[in-house]
C-alpha cells in the first residue's frame, strides 16, 4: 500500500500500525489530509497507483519509497520490482530507501533503474567513507543534511541531491542555489513556481524533467 506513516493514528485517528492490518481493514479506513482536514481519502495499493499513472494525461512519474518495518525487504523489494515490470514503469519510476539493503536488491534486479539512499537528521554524522561506496544513483537528503559540502562531493561523484521535506520558499531558493538537484514537498505547485522561477532567472532548463528518460543532473 501507499502511505507515509507506519501507524495510522495522525492519518486515520485509529491507533494501528499498517502491517497489523489485511488491505480490507487497511481500505476500510478514511484518511484526512494533515493540511486540508475537509479532503479524505482512501489508502490506495501501489498497483492501483501505477494504473492511474499509465492513464494519466501528464505522464507522470514516481519516486518510490521502500518503507521496511521488519525483516521483510528482500519481500518487499521483490513486490516492488514485480508491480513495477508489470506496468512497464521503469523508466519512468525512482526508488529510494533509508534501509540500503532494499534499494540495493532493487538494483540487482534493475541496474537501469535509478535508486537513492535516504540520509536523516537523527542518523547522525554521515559516514562518508560509507555512503560514496553505496551503489546508488542519487541521494536524498533531510533538510538538516544538506550542506555545500555534501552537495558538492555528491556532484563530483555525479550523484544527484533531493532535499525533502521542504515547505518553504525561501529555503527551497537557497537549495537551488547551493546546486541540488531537486526539491521534495508536500506542495507541489510552490516548488513548480519556485523552480520556473529559478531556471528562467538562469537560463535553464537542468532542474525540468518531463518523465522522458532519468534527470541526470544537468542532462
Amino acid at each position: 500500500v501507499v502511505v507515509h506513516d507506519s501507524n495510522l493514528w495522525r492519518l486515520a485517528k485509529e491507533p494501528v500500525n499498517v502491517r497489523d492490518l489485511t488491505l480490507d481493514e487497511i481500505q476500510a479506513l478514511t484518511v484526512s489530509d494533515f493540511s486540508h482536514k475537509d479532503e479524505t481519502a482512501k489508502i490506495p495499493t501501489l498497483e492501483e497507483m501505477l494504473s492511474a499513472a499509465k492513464e494519466a494525461p501528464n505522464q507522470i512519474g514516481f519516486l518510490i519509497e521502500l518503507k521496511v518495518n521488519g525483516d521483510e525487504r528482500e519481500e518487499l523489494a521483490g513486490a516492488v520490482v514485480e508491480l513495477v515490470e508489470g506496468y512497464d514503469f521503469g523508466e519512468k519510476a525512482m526508488f529510494m530507501s533509508l534501509d540500503y539493503l532494499s534499494v540495493l536488491s532493487v538494483k540487482e534486479a534493475h541496474p537501469e533503474w535509478w535508486t537513492g539512499y535516504c540520509i536523516f537528521g537523527s542518523s547522525g554524522e554521515i559516514d562518508d567513507t560509507v555512503l560514496w561506496k553505496y551503489e546508488i544513483d542519487f541521494i536524498a537528503a533531510e533538510e538538516n543534511q544538506v550542506s555545500n559540502r555534501l552537495v558538492t562531493q555528491a556532484r563530483e561523484r555525479g550523484l544527484p541531491v533531493y532535499v525533502w521535506t521542504v515547505s518553504d520558499t525561501d529555503r527551497m531558493k537557497q537549495y537551488l542555489e547551493m546546486g541540488v538537484t531537486g526539491l521534495i514537498g508536500d506542495v507541489p505547485d510552490d516548488i513548480k513556481e519556485v523552480v520556473e522561477e529559478y531556471n528562467q532567472k538562469n537560463g535553464t532548463t537542468m532542474y525540468e524533467w518531463q518523465g522522458e528518460g532519468y534527470p541526470r543532473g544537468g542532462e
